[in-house]
């Protein structure tokens, strides 16, 4: 089990509970860089690694990391366009290099 992991997914749900949903959606769409990121932060703290989500504290290990995007992918995590695609790209900047 990585440390990071466990380390990302604390401070993921903390930050998750201190930024209000509602403000990743003020716009009605997702402009910039950081939007995007804070978006997919949310949301992957909100609808993946919570403690009820499918990944608690998120994937731990580099397989389910893989199926973790193969359920983004395919629909069995319900999100949104934007989200899938915010998540994505959060997801692929937050674990590059491990």
């Amino acid at each position: 089990m990585s440390y990071k992991l466990i380390k990302f997914g604390i401070i993921a749900a903390a930050t998750a509970a201190l930024v209000p949903a509602g403000s990743a959606f003020a716009s009605g769409s997702i402009s910039g860089g950081a939007s995007a990121s804070r978006l997919g932060q949310s949301v992957y703290a909100s609808k993946i690694a919570c403690s009820s989500c499918p990944y608690p504290g998120g994937p731990k290990t580099a397989e389910q990391a893989r199926e973790m995007q193969a359920m983004i992918d395919n629909g069995k995590i319900a999100l949104s366009k934007a989200e899938r695609r915010a998540v994505q790209d959060y997801v692929a900047k937050r674990f590059k290099g491990n």
